[in-house]
């Protein structure tokens, strides 16, 4: 596994790689340097524990150790290890890590990967520059060979090129047959934003968050309300029919609200502006005990 620093996270996610570092002590509580025959053992949501794919390796001479957990072994909601030596008096490592699976606020396959790039697929992308700074990038496959599990946190999003950019190199570079899964970070309120956008993914041009309602780029959710506010509204020459548009019921209820209305005890009839033809009819009745108005024609 080529595994390096970008591998450690704040947060373990299910089914990324994590390094993680711990310290061995002597009975006195001492550091212990040069700790002989490390053996590592996991066992995954309390399951019975088998040796580590990877072995802990000592931070120079201090008495600190780090550990390269793969993918396969996150998966799983919790996590628990120990690291022995067999260095006389040393005692055993102990170190337990809970494993947050949130669900993913964009999937696909890439486009193109590079050392700290990837290049996102276009269908549901959002389009809005750095909407995704704060996320978590993980390869979901193994393709390339060894590509699987390397999280990382996008620090700069382009939404043109739809290109990403990472906090960490990758140990292996993924590449356009990767696939992948984003998540919100948990720290990070304003991911939220992304969630949103990626579920409604309106207009086709980009997607609805907080930059569109404001305004901001071309084609906006403002920018469509606005201009059919500012089109006016010819009156309706007739009965809507279902289905109905917007415009259409929108069209009824002001001729309805603003016209004149005519009443006989057999006929109600909403009259066009110029007072010179019906829009729509309706019967009526009334036997003394039920008004009955009958549908608009």
């Amino acid at each position: 596994m080529a595994a390096g620093i970008g591998d450690a996270h704040l947060f373990a996610f299910y089914g990324a790689r994590l390094r993680i570092a711990f310290p061995i002590y002597d009975a006195d509580g001492d550091l212990v340097t040069g700790a002989a025959t490390l053996d590592s053992e996991i066992s995954k949501d309390f399951g019975t524990p088998i040796d580590c794919a990877n072995e802990a390796i000592e931070i120079s001479t201090s008495g600190l150790y780090y550990l390269d957990l793969t993918g396969t072994e996150m998966e799983a909601k919790f996590v628990s290890g120990v690291t022995k030596t067999s260095t006389a008096g040393a005692k055993t490592a102990i170190w337990n890590i809970p494993i947050l699976r949130p669900a993913p606020i964009l999937t696909g396959t890439l486009q193109a990967g590079s050392l700290n790039t990837v290049t996102l697929q276009v269908s549901g992308s959002p389009t809005i520059n750095d909407v995704l700074n704060g996320c978590i990038f993980k390869p979901t496959n193994d393709t390339p060979t060894n590509v699987k599990g390397q999280a990382r946190t996008i620090i700069d999003f382009n939404g043109s090129t739809l290109v990403a950019t990472m906090d960490k190199d990758f140990g292996t570079n993924p590449s356009s047959s990767t696939t992948y899964e984003i998540y919100a970070n948990p720290l990070l309120t304003q991911n939220i934003i992304g969630m949103g956008e990626s579920i409604l993914n309106i207009p086709a041009a980009g997607i609805i968050g907080v930059d569109a309602i404001r305004g901001s780029g071309s084609a906006t959710l403002m920018d469509n309300l606005e201009a059919a506010f500012a089109t006016g509204l010819a009156e309706p020459s007739a009965i809507f029919s279902w289905p109905a548009t917007l415009q259409d019921l929108l069209k009824w209820m002001g001729a309805v609200a603003r016209n004149k209305v005519t009443q006989t005890n057999t006929t109600q009839k909403v009259r066009n502006t110029a007072d010179s033809a019906d829009i729509g009819s309706s019967t009526v009745s009334d036997d003394g005990t039920t008004f009955i108005r009958g549908a608009f024609i």
